[in-house]
Parts: C-alpha cells; sequence; structure tokens
C-alpha cells in the first residue's frame, strides 16, 4: 500500500508523459530493492522439485509461492514428518548408546583377560619350552614348529606385563 502511495504522489506531482513513466519504472525498481531483500541460498534438487510441484498444484506462481512458503513456514503435514523424523532420530540415538555400552562391556572383558593372560604368560612360555625340550630329547625335534614367542626374552615379557598389567603405554 505504501508504494502504491508514493506512485501516486509522484504521478499527482508530474503529469502521466512518456518521460514520467520511466521515472515511475525506475521508481518501482529503487522502492523494490530498498523494501526488499536478495537471498541466496542452496537447496537440494528433491527439496526445489517438491516445492515447485507443490506451488504448481496450487496454482502459486514461483516468486510468491517461494515467499509464502517462508512466510507461513512448516505446514502441519510437514510438522508431523518433522515430529515422527525427530522420534526415529531419538530412537537411534538410544540404540546407539546401547551398541555403545555393549561394545565398552566387551572391551573391559576383553583387557581383563588380556591381563590374566599376561600374568600367566611366563608360565605359559616356560611350559612350552620345557615341552618343546622333552620332545627333542624324545627324538621328535624335527616335528616341533618354531614360533615367534620362543626368541622372547625376560625383557619382552617384561615389557608386556608393564603394558598390560601397569597400565603404562609405550
Amino acid at each position: 500500500m505504501k508504494i502504491w502511495k508514493k506512485i501516486r504522489q509522484n504521478l499527482d506531482k508530474n503529469q502521466a508523459s512518456p518521460k514520467n513513466y520511466t521515472d515511475i519504472i525506475s521508481e518501482l525498481a529503487l522502492i523494490e530493492s530498498k523494501t526488499k531483500a536478495h537471498l541466496k541460498i542452496s537447496l537440494p534438487n528433491d527439496v526445489v522439485n517438491q516445492a515447485k510441484s507443490f506451488l504448481k498444484e496450487k496454482c502459486i506462481p514461483w516468486d510468491q509461492g517461494v515467499q509464502l512458503l517462508i512466510i507461513y513456514g512448516l505446514s502441519d503435514e510437514t510438522q508431523e514428518e518433522f515430529e515422527q523424523l525427530r522420534q526415529e532420530r531419538k530412537s537411534k540415538i538410544f540404540k546407539l548408546g546401547q551398541q555403545r555400552s555393549i561394545i565398552r562391556f566387551r572391551s573391559y572383558e576383553y583387557f581383563q583377560e588380556n591381563r590374566i593372560l599376561t600374568m600367566k604368560l611366563r608360565n605359559m612360555l616356560n611350559e612350552n619350552r620345557s615341552l618343546k625340550k622333552g620332545l627333542k630329547k624324545e627324538g621328535y625335534g624335527s616335528e616341533v614348529s618354531r614360533n615367534e614367542w620362543d626368541n622372547w626374552n625376560e625383557e619382552k615379557i617384561d615389557y608386556y606385563y608393564t603394558r598390560y598389567l601397569f597400565g603404562k603405554k609405550h
């Protein structure tokens, strides 16, 4: 309404002539640029296509329709969809929290088992070495396999003790 008042005031001052029409057009452009803000936003194509089909269905021109969508915001239908998505997200977060708790508990169990095995490591290695010596004495030396831990010395065992039993990281 204010725009039309300004235009009428200008028309009353200057009678209609071809020169005045160009002044009116330039004044309209000036008024429009002062009263409107121009937004540049990036939207996914499916959102734009949805908006276009919605506006086409309602017989609303694109320029006016975008303004209406911004002014009136979400309809009740999309609000319900939004609530449904929020509930789904909450349930997923809850499930992820449950899975996290299970994983943390299992990792704690594995850590404790690792500690127990580390405590038994020296005895198990000594037993393994003595069994291999016994097999070699009995004549089965060619059938005894060579393993990585056969060369472990006290320093290597102490490394695992400090790492897994006493929590020092190397």
